[in-house]
């Protein structure tokens, strides 16, 4: 677990302002109740297809009028698309969660199974497709050794083409693996230390490692070759010259990263979704706007904007749709009329489950105390299904604000665990899932 410093979070505001979000559309119509969002694709305003987490499976939805209503594709698996791609409404390929690839040209009447080897791999999470014959997969390897997959004939032959053994797998779904054209991408991998940021420049066969100080990399993306970003944390590296140099923004966007999207109709228009909220940035990164208005927890997942300027935002229960050539900045709250909490809250852990890192955050409200008017001894203790401790995260006395803390689980066993904040009298806990 790399050691990093709980930092105050009321310093952060000075990088972010507030959007209004009157102009996002929900676009649930008739679709069914989900509780997870795993991907979307699109490929223009009208067109968009989804995976979803329903309640008995995780089927495909199509939208071919702008979300106004959605048509089941039936899919030959129960769970685990994880990953989907299309390039018109009748070919589409999506990756699943035992290691296959599954390919239809005609709209989901019939499905081709187009590639399963359990020998090399059981977990596909990434599927780029270029145009209908081009398009890159990557899959975990059975020995933690990243496996890449091409094909130039729309998938009839997914050829594996790492030739180099560069060490861990993902750790995610399709967050830390990017291609941007059949021959450029970029591999986050996980599970190892040192880990790293890797390119590749030949399709997948032969990789170098970049400058990027990217341990703890919760997303991967780039907006061409050149243009890239890596989020850790709190930490924003971007490059503008293919990873041979970094620049640092130091900012929390208040959780766990979701996705980050490039405007591929302007670069420097860049959006990023965490869990709890979507931000906008126009300057390739360097500041960012937070947009409100959505709900309290957005739960965002995925973001696609298409090539006519329009943003589609998976969430879980919700998918959005708004048009950006006409976007508004209106809205905007500077940063002194952001207040501290009136309450104290201990949020979800998240991941979760998880192996073998989480975070947890929480909240400090502001109370008179005999210490001092700003200061509150808190601690935060995880303890086994037993109740007895096994681990103190936080034990000191904080200021009123925002905080979160990485618990690394590398050494303990799979199982149920509880999490509890002590702040004077609030006390809350919490439950977490370590799966190994």
């Amino acid at each position: 677990m790399r050691k990093r410093s709980i930092e105050y979070c009321i310093s952060l505001l000075l990088l972010i302002s507030t959007l209004t979000y009157s102009q996002f559309q929900l676009k649930t119509s008739n679709l069914p109740d989900w509780s997870v969002g795993y991907a979307i694709d699109a490929i223009d305003s009208m067109t968009a297809v989804v995976s979803i987490g329903t309640e008995d499976d995780r089927p495909l939805f199509i939208t071919t009028n702008g979300g106004d209503s959605w048509d089941t594709i039936q899919v030959p698996v129960d769970w685990g698309v994880v990953d989907v791609e299309f390039t018109d409404k009748d070919h589409i390929w999506f990756v699943y969660g035992d290691g296959k690839i599954y390919a239809t040209f005609n709209g989901g009447i019939d499905w081709i199974l187009q590639f399963n080897d359990n020998n090399i791999t059981m977990f596909a999470n990434y599927i780029e497709m270029f145009d209908s014959q081009n398009g890159v997969a990557m899959c975990d390897g059975n020995d933690n050794v990243p496996v890449f997959l091409k094909t130039t004939n729309g998938g009839s032959d997914w050829v594996s083409v790492n030739n180099q053994v560069i060490g861990g797998w993902s750790g995610d779904l399709w967050r830390r693996v990017d291609f941007v054209n059949p021959e450029t991408g970029y591999f986050y991998e996980s599970g190892i230390y040192p880990a790293g940021l890797y390119k590749t420049i030949n399709g997948g066969a032969n990789w170098s490692k970049t400058s990027c100080p990217s341990i703890g990399a919760q997303i991967i993306k780039f907006g061409d070759a050149d243009h890239g970003m890596v989020y850790i944390d709190k930490d924003i590296f971007t490059t503008s010259d293919g990873g041979e140099s970094w620049s640092t923004t130091s900012i929390d966007l208040a959780g766990w990263g979701n996705d980050i999207e490039y405007n591929q109709n302007s670069l420097s228009n860049i959006w990023f979704t965490q869990y709890r909220s979507l931000y906008q940035s126009n300057d390739y990164g360097k500041k960012w706007n937070k947009i409100t208005g959505l709900p309290d927890t957005l739960q965002g997942r995925d973001i696609h904007i298409t090539p006519d300027n329009y943003m589609w935002l998976l969430c879980d229960e919700n998918i959005y749709r708004v048009n950006l050539n006409n976007f508004s900045n209106d809205g905007i709250v500077t940063a002194d009329e952001i207040n501290l909490p009136e309450k104290y809250n201990l949020a979800q852990n998240y991941p979760n489950p998880f192996n073998p890192a989480t975070t947890i955050e929480y909240t400090i409200k502001t109370v008179e105390t005999a210490q001092d008017p700003s200061l509150q001894l808190i601690k935060l203790i995880v303890y086994d299904i037993l109740g007895r401790e096994v681990a103190t995260l936080v034990n000191q006395y904080q200021n009123a604000g925002s905080y979160k803390i990485k618990f690394d689980a590398s050494d303990y066993p799979s199982g149920m665990y509880i999490y509890t904040l002590s702040a004077g009298a609030f006390k809350a806990s919490r439950k977490m899932l370590i799966i190994k």
